[in-house]
């Protein structure tokens, strides 16, 4: 299965997986989550004018923006899930364009837009340059791309026991997206060319609790979601055993993307 199929099935079948999952994890030293960060940054960047979500979801991020003090003055939500945008239509009733298919699909004019979002999707877009050059290009002269991806800096040791149970079973997943987008050096040779200035924060999405609460986060990962039924649970029971019955700090590594153009 390529890619783009698996992607695409996982998130119908699985609307909304990533809020669920990652809606109630708080930067380090920020204490919001990754979702307030993103609503707060774009929204001020774009000062009204008009904003893209970029795999937009069932729209959790585009509401949050919404209900955001001056907030913008029209959204345009783009998904590859068709069933991640009916939900998202439901949920955002007006002041809403939709893009159904791959983000590098989109076709926005010069100038349309005051900011771009997008939450732990750029990391999957493959190519990605084209899907840059509309960001840019459709940007407003000081407008600004703002994106959170993961990476492997700022992985703490329970993350990695996490991860490494989920790998011991040999989820069959397909090769997703260009590897730059995780790194400092990767992102800033892709985002340099077509933006003026360029601000990439090394940060931390970090969760308290058991074990068991915290399989409800990686339960939903695209790893998890290759596994068969009798293997996801093992790997449950396995990181419950090795983590024991106490909370414990889970901290997954992320990098905060801002990048205006001139």
């Amino acid at each position: 299965m390529d890619a783009e199929t698996f992607l695409r099935e996982f998130h119908d079948t699985n609307p909304g997986a990533t809020p669920a999952s990652f809606q109630d994890w708080t930067l380090s030293g920020d204490h919001r989550s990754s979702y307030d960060w993103l609503a707060d940054v774009v929204v001020e960047a774009a000062d009204g004018e008009v904003v893209l979500d970029l795999a937009c979801g069932d729209g959790f991020l585009l509401e949050k923006m919404l209900g955001r003090p001056n907030p913008p003055g029209a959204v345009i939500g783009a998904d590859l899930s068709g069933v991640q945008l009916k939900r998202a239509r439901r949920r955002i009733k007006k002041r809403a364009a939709w893009h159904h298919g791959p983000a590098q699909t989109l076709k926005i004019p010069a100038g349309e837009l005051g900011a771009v979002s997008c939450h732990l999707a750029l990391m999957l877009m493959n190519p990605v340059e084209p899907v840059l050059d509309v960001v840019a290009t459709g940007l407003l002269p000081g407008g600004v791309f703002c994106a959170v991806v993961p990476a492997l800096i700022g992985r703490n040791a329970v993350a990695e026991r996490i991860e490494a149970s989920i790998w011991s079973h040999h989820p069959t997943v397909p090769a997703m997206g260009d590897p730059r987008t995780t790194s400092v050096e990767g992102l800033q040779a892709l985002l340099a060319p077509r933006f003026a200035r360029v601000q990439i924060t090394p940060s931390a999405l970090t969760k308290t609790a058991t074990a068991a609460t915290l399989w409800e986060t990686f339960r939903r990962s695209y790893d998890s979601a290759a596994l068969s039924a009798p293997d996801r649970a093992a790997v449950r029971q396995k990181i419950c055993d090795t983590l024991g019955d106490e909370p414990v700090e889970c901290a997954i590594g992320v990098l905060l993307i801002q990048a205006w153009t001139a």
